[in-house]
């Protein structure tokens, strides 16, 4: 099932799907509410959070460099799996309001 996210503003739809690579992210150029993050079915654990979180990154900022994007996925992702994140099961549907919107006060 897609999900759908806000990431600084923007709509993206993240999808689980069975891709060559791990993950991708489509370009700003592509029109609002058809941008699409795909993460590939089956990730578990850490390498599923690192995949969301360097692809999430990407869309983000597109011209942020790769090198900079894969060290802060790393520094990220060690620091979520020391708090105890883990994904053993499939995708659920996020909760249905914004849980970033009390972030920041």
């Amino acid at each position: 099932m897609p999900h759908r996210v806000t990431i600084r503003g923007r709509k993206w739809t993240v999808r689980h799907a069975h891709i060559a690579n791990d993950g991708d992210c489509d370009p700003p150029s592509v029109p609002p509410g058809e941008r699409v993050i795909r993460i590939r079915s089956g990730l578990r654990g850490e390498r599923h959070l690192a995949v969301a979180i360097h692809e999430f990154l990407h869309a983000d900022d597109w011209r942020r460099k790769h090198r900079s994007i894969d060290r802060l996925t790393r520094d990220l992702t060690a620091y979520l799996a020391c708090l105890g994140y883990h994904r053993d099961e499939p995708p659920r549907s996020p909760p249905a309001r914004d849980a970033t919107q009390d972030l920041h006060g």
